[in-house]
């Protein structure tokens, strides 16, 4: 590959890795306030929506770790 290539192909790799970095922060902040569902108004449609946020991150794992075992068991 040539040095030109490479140097684009590294910068958007940066770019995009900035943003991951950024959605990860909201994400963790979110978690961390419950995302904004208080204790007393759980209800079965904040775990469906939970689960399927766990689904969705663990097929994110799945394209960025692929030689690491599946763990959809869960």
């Amino acid at each position: 590959m040539s040095k030109d290539k490479n140097e684009s192909a590294l910068s958007a790799f940066i770019s995009r890795k900035a943003e991951l970095d950024g959605l990860l922060e909201r994400l963790a902040a979110l978690s961390a306030d419950h995302f904004g569902v208080s204790p007393d108004d759980v209800h079965w449609g904040h775990v469906g929506t939970v689960a399927d946020a766990v689904l969705l991150l663990r097929q994110v794992l799945a394209q960025l770790e692929p030689d690491q075992p599946s763990d959809s068991s869960k």
